[in-house]
């Protein structure tokens, strides 16, 4: 399984700001919703000077893991 987040996981999980994709992971649909409607960030924060968002970053999950997780919260 894999997820993604709009731009590097840990500086986006606690940079506080109002942007509305901060503090999530996205699957690959929802990141290409997020892309579509904030472009790469890659393109227009290539110097970072406008935020955590450098780059799009994705998490490659074990499914053993996942699968026990999913059960956990599912109960």
């Amino acid at each position: 399984m894999i997820s993604f987040t709009y731009g590097d996981l840990f500086p986006t999980m606690r940079f506080k700001d109002d942007k509305p994709y901060r503090g999530k992971v996205y699957l690959k649909n929802e990141i290409l919703r997020l892309v579509d409607e904030y472009g790469w960030p890659q393109e227009w924060n290539k110097d970072g000077d406008q935020g955590p968002e450098r780059y799009i970053e994705v998490q490659v999950w074990d499914d053993r893991v996942i699968g026990l997780f999913l059960n956990n919260i599912m109960e």
